[in-house]
């Protein structure tokens, strides 16, 4: 993989994740996009932050981010930022979120980076190569009963898609150890390859809230795939990460919802 991406993508995600560090007790701007969804002002200038970044050395490649269209390239290289990722929960000021950028090739994922600013923690991962936590092999837990198991998720936003998970609730809470809402779908799957959670799953969220998260999942030993079991990719809007060793089983828990 072309060294000077790597140093990119590395460099955009932690000149993000700094911008809304510093601009965490600040007073900000909020601006409502749809139901319980919200950009901040600090979104808007991490995401500017990452543009720069990536076009002053790769004007040719498409970006796929947040709050701005779909930049087309005419190069087989795709960026996918999300240059704040757990807004409501900054928006709260409950320190928990983070910047994340990935890059994929001809479709394919090849190199993630997410960076959460507060902890100074640096996840990344390259396809082939293993998942790292600020230079450390990263690798999922070795839990092996849903019992014993510490599971992350998030609510989807849509109505109607909460219904579809108040109706699996019930039989979540009967079999897995514990739950935690995340608020940050991409940390959720750091901690998932860091084996701090043994899986997340979430309902409905945008190729640039789990591209580099996955990666980092997936080189990290666990396993990626939609809610009905099926192959991941980032098109899918619902997602199960896990170490695998429980996947199975929570793929029959979940596996009821339709995406829609």
């Amino acid at each position: 993989m072309d060294e000077l991406l790597r140093k990119v993508a590395f460099e955009a995600a932690i000149r993000a994740g700094n911008i809304a560090a510093l601009a965490l007790e600040k007073p900000r701007e909020v601006q409502k996009k749809g139901p319980r969804d919200i950009v901040t002002d600090a979104d808007l200038a991490a995401e500017e932050t990452i543009i720069k970044t990536i076009t002053s050395h790769f004007p040719d490649h498409s970006i796929c981010s947040e709050e701005k269209p779909f930049h087309q390239g005419n190069s087989p290289y795709t960026w996918y930022i999300d240059p704040l990722d757990g807004t409501t929960n900054y928006f709260h000021r409950l320190p928990f979120f983070c910047a994340s950028v990935a890059v994929a090739e001809r479709g394919e994922l090849i190199f993630g980076v997410v960076y959460e600013p507060l902890g100074k923690r640096l996840f990344w991962a390259e396809k082939g190569k293993g998942a790292y936590l600020n230079g450390k092999p990263l690798r999922v837990s070795p839990t092996f009963s849903l019992e014993d198991s510490l599971i992350g998720m998030d609510l989807p936003r849509l109505q109607a898609l909460r219904v579809s998970f108040g109706s699996l609730l019930p039989e979540l809470i009967e079999k897995v150890g514990t739950i935690r809402a995340m608020g940050s779908a991409v940390l959720g799957l750091c901690f998932v390859a860091a084996g701090w959670l043994d899986a997340y799953f979430h309902f409905s969220l945008k190729p640039w809230d789990l591209a580099a998260g996955a990666l980092i999942v997936e080189e990290a030993g666990g396993k990626v795939t939609k809610i009905d079991g099926k192959p991941w990719n980032v098109k899918a809007q619902a997602l199960l990460a896990s170490n695998g060793f429980l996947h199975e089983e929570l793929l029959k828990i979940l596996g009821d919802f339709t995406e829609s």
